[in-house]
């Protein structure tokens, strides 16, 4: 067997609609569209819920995110099911070496978390922060980069970190796997990546004053307010696409300097996208529109993945493993039988077996208990999201926006993707839109795209929730536990 080294790059917050491949018309991606010229480029990828923890347990599980529940416990600690296989764990029993460069708290190997499996871990940002002797080397690597301002989000200390791990394994098989920040907001890039993008008559200090999404939460303490300034948005988030774009550059040139870039699969992805102007009341990623569930996903590797052809059938996050194990023929049958996703290969093909998407978002993301959940359908024409109960999202001047619980009924939403591709007319409770449309076919596609979203979740292997004794009694006195029993 075959065993070729695996590099998969996520960017985390990274959405298509700004990389070159994608049909972007700037220059934001020339290393990233180098991999699409040389692989497979997933037109139509989905992830399986809008935010961190979760969708990394689903690229690393095969799992949806009802298939594997992992709780957000707050602080960075999550908790994954501890017997399911994981992508890691299934490579280290082939004999690979396999480490993770994570610049995210919320994806680590602590007990519980998302990176379990891999034997070596290392956290780029917060080295450099709380170690002097990596301070020092970043300093030293921003100068021979000439980035004047000698920042970034741990990206280029990342770069430095994964040929200093690959130095003793050139001869080694290896799986890598990398968490880029950069283009999660607030977004500031560094020169000379920030400048490159401004519209004409545009400066530092006129960037500063568009009021944007801060670091302190995912929900924004303001908005742009007119489209000029989002223009200028637009400009900084294409400055931080830029400046990981330049970090993947670097770890590529070190893989074709060692001679080891033609057997190595590289995947390149995202965890979710970020809703900005399209939907404003659900700001950041808290929702299961396109903007906060469509992917970028770009495959280079053997065969079928070296086309450099666009596929435009749909994908998800939870292809990618089951994508790796028929590459490697990995036979063991605990873990074919845990992985809920359709390898990649079936959505290079004119009959898939994947026709459709599902997405799922809890709110709140933090703690055991979930007051809502939302769950979504998407086909290539329409997109269906059912809400156990409705969320309105408060906005108070000066302050964050507020998801708050209203009463338990459903909400339900329909769109027509080929009308409405923004997601902007709910069509079931929408009584004018600037395109025709039918009550009796609106009935008939929400009736058929329920039907379909409850049999394919009913379908899938949904684990218990393992929570410790005294949590367990306290949620059975207040309430919040009932044993059911069917009947």
């Amino acid at each position: 067997m075959e065993k070729f080294n695996i590099i998969i790059f996520l960017i985390d917050s990274q959405k298509p609609d700004n990389l070159h491949c994608y049909g972007y018309h700037k220059d934001t991606s020339p290393n990233i569209d180098e991999v699409a010229k040389e692989g497979i480029t997933f037109m139509n990828n989905f992830t399986c819920c809008a935010w961190t923890p979760p969708s990394h347990a689903s690229l690393f599980t095969g799992r949806y995110y009802s298939g594997h529940q992992t709780v957000c416990l707050g602080g960075g600690k999550t908790r994954m099911p501890e017997d399911i296989p994981t992508m890691a764990e299934a490579l280290n029993s082939l004999g690979y070496e396999t480490a993770a460069f994570s610049n995210n708290f919320w994806v680590n190997n602590n007990e519980g978390g998302v990176l379990r499996g891999f034997k070596d871990c290392f956290y780029p940002f917060f080295l450099r922060r709380h170690n002097k002797k990596y301070r020092e080397i970043e300093m030293k690597l921003f100068d021979e980069m000439d980035e004047p301002e000698r920042r970034d989000s741990g990206s280029l200390l990342t770069t430095h970190l994964v040929k200093e791990w690959l130095k003793d394994r050139i001869d080694k098989s290896f799986m890598i796997f990398i968490n880029f920040m950069e283009v999660h907001h607030p977004y500031h890039p560094p020169e000379p990546f920030r400048s490159r993008f401004y519209p004409p008559g545009v400066d530092d200090e006129v960037a500063k004053r568009v009021p944007q999404m801060t670091g302190d939460g995912i929900w924004s303490k303001g908005f742009p307010k007119t489209p000029y300034e989002w223009l200028i948005l637009q400009a900084l988030l294409d400055g931080e696409t830029a400046v990981v774009d330049n970090r993947i550059g670097l770890i590529l040139e070190y893989l074709k300097e060692t001679g080891i870039y033609d057997n190595t699969i590289i995947v390149i992805t995202s965890d979710h996208g970020d809703t900005l102007w399209e939907h404003l009341k659900c700001p950041s990623h808290s929702s299961l529109y396109d903007s906060n569930i469509h992917t970028p996903l770009i495959v280079k590797g053997p065969d079928e993945y070296s086309k450099g052809e666009k596929a435009e059938n749909i994908t998800q996050i939870v292809d990618i493993f089951p994508t790796i194990t028929e590459i490697l023929k990995i036979r063991d049958s605990r873990i074919l039988r845990s992985i809920q996703g359709t390898s990649l290969s079936s959505a290079l093909t004119e009959e898939p077996k994947r026709t459709f998407a599902i997405a799922e978002m809890r709110n709140p993301f933090v703690g055991w208990i979930a007051e809502c959940w939302c769950k979504a359908i998407r086909t290539m024409n329409y997109k269906y999201i059912w809400c156990s109960s409705e969320v309105i999202w408060r906005m108070a001047p000066d302050s964050p926006p507020h998801p708050q619980i209203t009463s338990p009924h459903e909400k339900e939403e329909l769109f027509n993707l080929q009308e409405d591709p923004l997601e902007q007319y709910n069509l079931i409770k929408c009584k004018e839109a600037p395109f025709e449309f039918s009550r009796e076919k609106i009935a008939q596609t929400v009736k058929c795209l329920r039907e379909k979203l409850e049999r394919f979740l009913e379908s899938l292997e949904i684990p218990p929730v393992r929570v410790p004794k005294e949590i367990y009694k306290k949620m059975k006195v207040w309430g919040q536990y009932q044993e059911i029993i069917p009947i």
